[in-house]
């Protein structure tokens, strides 16, 4: 099967493989299960193995045990559907990078404050995979309640405008011991004095909340809260979820769905 691709897809399709932790079983150059990272494997059951068809090299993925889907299981170690295609079918998914200023401009709010000990912002860089070369990015860092850093939750701002696929935001990898939390739980004491908060798609939303003193945290991603994270709410009387979109939409069926919370969950639409 090897024979069939150069030695260019092969370390392409190697480094796609990279991105997934744990036990691996190698049948073949072109053919690896792994443990599912979405569901409590405990035998490798997801498929992750290299073919060609019509379009070229592509990497297909099936999780025989739980079916779990594609892009979910994607999304778990930071990739997309179009990091499955070989370089000539992934073009379009090129980070186009940008700056802590240019973020600013294009959020309409002051650098200052975004630099400042609330946000934290940082100009930075991060790995594109297309062009194999460094881009400019934002970090965004994560804080604990105490105000601590946990830097392996950092997330990165790569591009501006909304593309398909969406180059706009990427995590600290799992390889590099990347995980995910809630966003702004350094600022949950406050919400809890003011009796409400509100919770967010996303970070750049909270920025905006932040600064004009409204409290509030994000979900890093709609589909990715987790029922556990209602304990950073604990004592907040009030949880509104903003709705603006089919993301929002997800948010708030997933908080409303969420037992902790109960009756706690307020829906605020944008429209």
């Amino acid at each position: 099967m090897q024979d069939k691709f150069t030695p260019q897809v092969i370390k392409w399709y190697r480094e796609f493989l990279d991105h997934f932790e744990g036990d691996r079983i190698v049948k073949s150059d072109t053919e690896v299960d792994f443990c599912c990272p979405v569901h409590a494997d405990v035998h490798p059951s997801l498929g992750v193995d290299l073919r060609i068809n019509g379009r070229g090299p592509e990497i297909l993925l099936h999780c025989r045990s739980q079916k779990c889907d594609r892009k979910e299981i994607l999304r778990s170690v930071d990739l997309t559907d179009a990091d499955r295609f070989f370089e000539k079918e992934r073009e379009g998914a090129a980070l186009p990078g940008c700056s802590v200023a240019e973020y600013a401009s294009y959020k309409s709010l002051p650098e200052e404050f975004l630099r400042g000990d609330t946000v934290g912002l940082e100009d930075s860089e991060y790995w594109c995979r297309i062009t194999r070369r460094m881009v400019p990015a934002v970090k965004i860092p994560y804080f604990d309640e105490e105000g601590y850093e946990l830097r392996q939750c950092a997330r990165f701002r790569t591009g501006l405008e909304k593309t398909t696929p969406d180059t706009r935001m990427r995590a600290t990898p799992k390889v590099r011991g990347g995980t995910l939390t809630l966003y702004g739980r350094h600022g949950t004491e406050e919400a809890r004095e003011l009796g409400y908060v509100f919770v967010v798609e996303g970070e750049s939303d909270c920025h905006t909340l932040w600064h004009y003193g409204e409290p509030a945290v994000g979900v890093p991603g709609a589909q990715n809260w987790r029922p556990e994270w209602a304990e950073f709410l604990e004592g907040i009387h009030r949880v509104f979820v903003f709705v603006e979109d089919e993301a929002g939409e997800k948010l708030w069926r997933a908080l409303l769905e969420c037992p902790t919370l109960g009756n706690r969950v307020r829906r605020v639409s944008a429209r």
